[in-house]
């Protein structure tokens, strides 16, 4: 369990990560301008008094090139990648739509998946199942719940349990 003075170690750390970012995107007011927050919040994150959400966190990331885990635990490389453009592309609807539909059906299954590597593994394959039915019926609305019906996911799904 982490302490109280743990937490404020990483709290300063996210702290003055931010303060990176806010520098490297023109200064707090320009950052908090691109990543739509208003300048109050800004400096409620920079004094530790509340935390961005992960879509925060993914658009700090876009306005200031810095990675988003490093933003968010200060390992890794500094810098965002060149080939990170899955950030700019990660459908967050269709990923929340997709962990509730897994979640749904290893529950109502009584499945457990104590790894959480495997877990993210499954959901990343039923993700890009329904991307790329998506892709190849535009036509065809293509939701997580629809893919999850499919017999081979949902024996995927079985044997990751």
């Amino acid at each position: 369990m982490v302490g109280q003075k743990e937490k404020r170690q990483m709290d300063r750390g996210l702290i003055e990560r931010l303060r990176k970012a806010a520098e490297r995107a023109g200064g707090p007011d320009a950052i908090a301008l691109k990543v739509d927050v208003s300048r109050r919040t800004w400096g409620n994150y920079l004094q530790g008094a509340t935390e961005p959400t992960a879509s925060t966190i993914k658009d700090i990331a876009k306005v200031s090139g810095l990675d988003p885990a490093w933003i968010l635990t200060g390992v890794g490389p500094m810098e965002r990648r060149s080939g990170d453009s899955y950030l700019d592309s990660l459908d967050e609807d269709l990923l929340f739509s997709v962990i509730y539909e897994v979640e749904h059906f290893l529950l109502g299954e009584g499945i457990t998946i104590g790894n959480a590597k495997d877990k993210v593994q499954l959901i990343k394959a039923v993700y890009e199942l329904v991307q790329r039915e998506q892709a190849h019926q535009p036509d065809k609305p293509t939701t997580a719940g629809n893919v999850i019906q499919l017999p081979h996911v949902q024996a995927l799904m079985r044997l990751a349990g």
